[in-house]
């Protein structure tokens, strides 16, 4: 109830849903069924928070998104100014905590993970700018990887991967 849905992701076998509540700064796991006719019903298997347990101001769930591989889910947290890093269960969907990390920016309103994999960029709305950090699955951590690039207002980020340039000759 007053949860404010905000994204919901599929991942590329189906059979679940993960929706993030804006409001409430959570993740809300689904098992994804469909009947014979493809109408999907959705059954809540797991509830998770972005936020750390001692988080007390106003805060909110902005973006979510997938690694490549699809074994981590990754959500920005506006107000805490946090990225939170889960591991997929790959037996069942369900997400685990692996750590929640500061952005060094404010409000950040999306996050992309670029091709290589190794490394995401922050959208950060508020302090007109966007962080990027290298990538540590090992070890559950982001680092901060360079200077922070200054953009007017930023709002959202798409990164697409070009085709090689040999293959396109």
């Amino acid at each position: 109830l007053n949860s404010g849905p905000h994204r919901i992701l599929f991942p590329e076998n189906g059979k679940y849903a993960y929706v993030m509540n804006e409001l409430t700064n959570n993740i809300c796991v689904y098992d994804l069924d469909h009947d014979r006719r493809g109408v999907p019903t959705f059954h809540l298997k797991q509830t998770i928070t972005t936020l750390p347990n001692h988080y007390m101001m106003p805060s909110a769930a902005c973006c979510m998104v997938f690694s490549p591989n699809q074994h981590h889910l990754f959500c920005s947290n506006a107000g805490e100014n946090t990225v939170a890093f889960y591991d997929i269960s790959p037996e069942d969907g369900t997400l685990t905590v692996k750590n929640i990390l500061p952005i060094s920016g404010d409000y950040p309103i999306d996050v992309e993970i670029l091709p290589d994999s190794g490394h995401m960029v922050c959208i950060n709305h508020d302090s007109n700018s966007l962080t990027f950090f290298r990538l540590h699955y090992d070890n559950d951590t982001l680092v901060m990887d360079g200077l922070p690039i200054r953009q007017d207002l930023p709002n959202d980020c798409i990164i697409v991967k070009l085709p090689d340039r040999k293959s396109v000759v």
